[in-house]
């Protein structure tokens, strides 16, 4: 704004300036008429200056005025979360789930927010994972199955944003590990798999064969994106790794949860 108003008054003057110049290039002369013309002219050009300077004065009020009540963007609301609030959502699953009483459950921090999520499930046989978001609670997982096809469970880093899962082929020889992250508060989503041969596939289709035994060293590792996949290196299969995962482990009571949430 400072700078306009410079630019304007500056302008302004220069225009007056240029009238006042012209009205000293008037010629002396001792004619009345020419006098009189002369004085005609410069009260003409006087006339101008003013004019000038009333026009520059109200063109600098108006970029003033149009600056200074200009309003600032207002800031987009944040949602506030009371800890009553999801821990009230939390025990109405709880308490509306099937086999309560039997179920162990926890609260873990997956993502970087301070809401806990909810963990609650059949230990060695199912999980599920629920989270707190806009006022109501979100499911994750639903009864995700573990402890066969090589499936020991899901892990988690806590406050990354990032669950791990493996299941394997073909006694091992094969191996898929997943990583997913909660990017909607919907279902987990896989971004990322890779198929891991424990194996040479000499032969190139893709499965063990009796003269492809099986070596502890990853051969071949390859990231799966929608139906093609692409041969990484090791080092490029670690990246995906974003810490210490530990298991999505459930081990408090009924009683245990509901002390915790009151």
């Amino acid at each position: 704004m400072k700078k306009i108003r410079i630019y304007i008054a500056t302008l302004a003057m220069v225009t007056a300036f240029s009238f006042t110049g012209c009205g000293n290039d008037v010629p002396a002369t001792n004619s009345i008429a020419e006098v009189t013309e002369a004085s005609e002219a410069e009260t003409t050009e006087a006339t101008a200056e003013e004019e000038t300077k009333e026009t520059a004065t109200e063109a600098i009020t108006e970029v003033t005025t149009e600056a200074d009540t200009t309003e600032a963007p207002a800031e987009e609301p944040t949602e506030t979360v009371e800890a009553s609030d999801y821990k009230t959502a939390y025990l109405d699953v709880i308490n509306s789930a099937e086999d309560s009483e039997t179920l162990k459950y926890g609260l873990i921090y997956l993502d970087e927010d301070d809401i806990p999520e909810l963990v609650l499930g059949n230990s060695g046989y199912w999980v599920s994972l629920y989270t707190y978001a806009y006022g109501e609670v979100c499911t994750l997982m639903n009864q995700w199955v573990y402890g066969a096809m090589g499936n020991a469970g899901y892990e988690y880093v806590p406050k990354m944003n990032s669950v791990r899962n493996y299941n394997s082929d073909y006694a091992g020889l094969v191996r898929w590990t997943g990583y997913a992250s909660n990017t909607n508060n919907s279902e987990l989503d896989w971004s990322t798999v890779l198929e891991t041969y424990y194996f040479d596939d000499k032969n190139g289709n893709e499965m063990p064969d009796e003269d492809e035994p099986y070596s502890e060293k990853a051969c071949k590792i390859f990231l799966h994106n929608d139906e093609d996949k692409t041969e990484i290196t090791e080092d490029e299969a670690l990246s995906y790794n974003l810490g210490e995962y530990e298991y999505i482990s459930p081990d408090m009571t009924l009683d245990e949860i509901k002390a915790e949430l009151s």
